[in-house]
């Protein structure tokens, strides 16, 4: 069995079964890294978001936006995930710039993911909008 199969199988579940012990960013990494080796397997993406949406405020910047791409790229439908990751940001962009407000980066991640998952949120692509015009007057 490759690596992938034995993280991801029922019998063990090594991965699963482990959520609770580790940081959501972790979490956030191992299931992009799942997606980009074409091991997503949609019953471990969507356990592991069980743990990770009440934890969505602890997410860095990157990793917000990495999660949606995740399930945008694996085609695994969880509109729920993606109206609570788009309140999130919602609340980041009145952020001042630090670590966890939006960079250029993760709007162009928002973006794509929420197109790919054919979900629209005017108010959300609203505010998305304000802040990547925001960043061109900043000195990020």
């Amino acid at each position: 069995k490759t690596f992938f199969d034995i993280l991801n199988s029922d019998d063990s579940a090594l991965f699963v079964g482990r959520l609770v012990e580790m940081h959501p960013i972790c979490v956030v990494y191992m299931l992009f890294t799942m997606q980009e080796s074409r091991n997503a397997v949609s019953s471990v993406l969507q356990e592991a978001v069980r743990y990770v949406a009440n934890e969505l405020s602890r997410l860095d910047r990157d990793a917000l936006g990495r999660l949606l791409l995740v399930f945008s790229k694996a085609g695994v439908k969880n509109p729920g995930l993606f109206s609570l990751v788009g309140r999130e940001c919602l609340r980041r962009c009145k952020l001042k710039e630090g670590e966890h407000s939006l960079s250029p980066k993760v709007l162009c991640d928002l973006f794509v993911a929420f197109a790919g998952a054919k979900i629209y949120d005017e108010e959300l692509f609203e505010a998305l909008m304000v802040r990547a015009v925001s960043l061109f007057d900043a000195d990020v």
